[in-house]
């Protein structure tokens, strides 16, 4: 093939110099230029932006300055944004509702359990890895609670002495994230903001679908003192302020798109 008929097909077409063993000679192939490459012949999967659904389970508990706790099963759904910024890295920020809290004693006579809800959002640091079917990652992000509804159930009755009527109220039911008008509490017995850090690791399907599992540990010492200032001797026996943060582990499914 002529130099000149290459030079021609310039603009649409692209050469290829291979080596023919058994003429010592060599082959000059012609590719347009248009033409798709399949992909073994990329260097890397191109990444989009992506957003996704996703729910799972939660099993929570607390560290915290009660006699003792033990771990409660919740729920967690949300929504999530992908945004790849280089060929393994992405921002991915998340908008989650999620049930955490604990099964608690309180002391050696009260007993209960503590559901918390809070609207969450996570921004995790995310890396991918691979270009196969199944590519497996892991993300790490700081992530803000809002608390939306919490309660607490007591197992047996409990009796508060009301500071205003100076009469005992029984009450089995406790909001923790605003007073409770049934038995006039002043004050929420936790805090409504949490902020902790989340850890996941997971894999994603060239169909969407997504699984991962991992850990949230909450830093944020969610008791207020006033509530235990004002009922903590008659219910647990001190009016000293008991500290209370978050923990839970999660697994969830998705799909993205």
């Amino acid at each position: 093939m002529s130099l000149v008929a290459l030079f021609g097909w310039g603009s649409s077409v692209s050469a290829q110099t291979t080596k023919n063993v058994a003429n010592n000679t060599e082959d000059v192939v012609v590719k347009p230029q248009d033409t798709e490459l399949a992909p073994e012949e990329c260097l890397y999967e191109p990444r989009f932006t992506r957003v996704d659904a996703h729910a799972g389970i939660n099993l929570s508990d607390y560290s915290s300055d009660y006699l003792s706790t033990g771990m409660k099963p919740g729920f967690n759904v949300g929504i999530g944004f992908d945004f790849p910024f280089k060929r393994h890295y992405s921002i991915n920020p998340e908008l989650n509702f999620s049930m955490v809290g604990a099964k608690v004693d309180f002391t050696d006579k009260v007993k209960g359990s503590e559901n918390l809800c809070y609207m969450e959002i996570p921004v995790y640091s995310k890396w991918e890895f691979g270009n196969g079917r199944v590519k497996p990652f892991v993300a790490f992000a700081p992530t803000l609670g809002v608390g939306i509804i919490g309660n607490r159930n007591y197992d047996g009755t409990v009796l508060y002495k009301d500071p205003h009527n100076k009469n005992n109220v029984e009450d089995k039911k406790v909001p923790l994230f605003a007073p409770n008008q049934d038995v006039e509490f002043e004050e929420a017995v936790y805090k409504k903001l949490d902020f902790g850090f989340k850890f996941k690791v997971g894999v994603t399907t060239v169909l969407g679908f997504m699984a991962y599992a991992g850990y949230q540990l909450g830093i944020v010492d969610l008791a207020r003192d006033d509530f235990y200032k004002t009922y903590g001797k008659g219910v647990y026996g001190s009016d000293e302020t008991i500290g209370v943060t978050n923990k839970n582990i999660f697994v969830s499914v998705g799909y993205c798109w």
